[in-house]
C-alpha cells in the first residue's frame, strides 16, 4: 500500500487522462488512501472509547472506501471487456472511450482523495478529459443504447430506435399496451372517464 500512497500521477495534458492505465492507477491512489483513512480515523477512536464507539465514528468513511474499492472494480473489469484481444477494434475503441468517461467522471466527483497524487493543473486536465471522452462518444451513443437490448415497450419510448423507424415503434408499443388489448374499453370510458373529464358529479367507490 506505501508504494500506492507514494504514486504521482504523470499526466502532461488533458488526453494523457484518456488512457485507461492513467486511469486505473489514480482509481487505485483513490482506494487505498479511503481505506488509510477509514482505519486512522477507526484506531484513534478505539483508543479513546472502545471498538464499538470507533465502528460508529469511523462508518462513513468505511462505507466511502468501501465505494471506492467497488468502482475500482469496476473499473477492472470494464478495462478488461474492452481490451483489444477480447474485441474487435471498433468495438475496442467504442468501450475504450466509455470506460474513460467512466473513469473520469468518478475521479472528477472525489478530487479531495486525490490532491497528493494529482497538481491542480492535473486537476483541471482531468475536467478538460471528460469533455474529449465525452465528445468521442457522441456519435456513437445510440449504439451504445441499442447495444443494451433493452425493448422499446420497457423503456417507454420508441425514440432512439437504431432502424430510426420510431413511428412504427410507437404504433407497436401503443398495440402492445395492456389495456389497448383488452378489448373494447368504449364502455368503460363512458361511464367512468368522461365524467370526471367533463367535471361532472364525482363518482364514489363501491366497497
Amino acid at each position: 500500500h506505501r508504494e500506492i500512497l507514494e504514486r504521482r500521477c504523470s499526466c502532461a495534458s488533458a488526453r494523457d487522462f484518456l488512457s485507461l492505465e492513467e486511469l486505473r492507477c489514480a482509481l487505485e491512489v483513490r482506494a487505498v488512501r479511503s481505506l488509510h483513512e477509514a482505519a486512522a480515523i477507526y484506531s484513534e477512536a478505539a483508543k479513546a472509547r472502545g471498538r464499538v464507539s470507533a465502528a460508529d465514528a469511523a462508518s462513513v468513511c468505511m462505507s466511502h472506501a468501501s465505494a471506492c474499492h467497488c468502482q475500482l472494480v469496476i473499473f477492472r473489469c470494464f478495462q478488461a471487456r474492452a481490451s483489444p484481444s477480447a474485441t474487435p477494434s471498433r468495438v475496442d475503441d467504442v468501450l475504450g472511450r466509455l470506460c474513460a468517461v467512466y473513469g473520469i467522471h468518478v475521479l472528477e466527483g472525489d478530487m479531495w482523495h486525490l490532491s497528493r497524487y494529482l497538481t491542480p493543473s492535473q486537476g483541471d486536465m482531468l475536467r478538460e478529459a471528460l469533455v474529449l471522452a465525452v465528445s468521442g462518444l457522441r456519435g456513437e451513443a445510440l449504439g451504445l443504447a441499442e447495444s443494451w437490448r433493452i425493448p422499446d415497450a420497457a423503456l417507454g419510448s420508441a425514440l432512439g430506435r437504431d432502424d430510426g423507424d420510431y413511428c412504427r415503434g410507437l404504433m407497436e408499443g401503443t398495440a402492445k399496451e395492456p389495456l389497448n388489448m383488452a378489448g373494447d374499453v368504449t364502455a368503460a370510458y363512458a361511464s367512468s372517464l368522461r365524467p370526471l373529464m367533463q367535471g361532472g358529479p364525482r363518482m364514489s367507490a363501491k366497497l
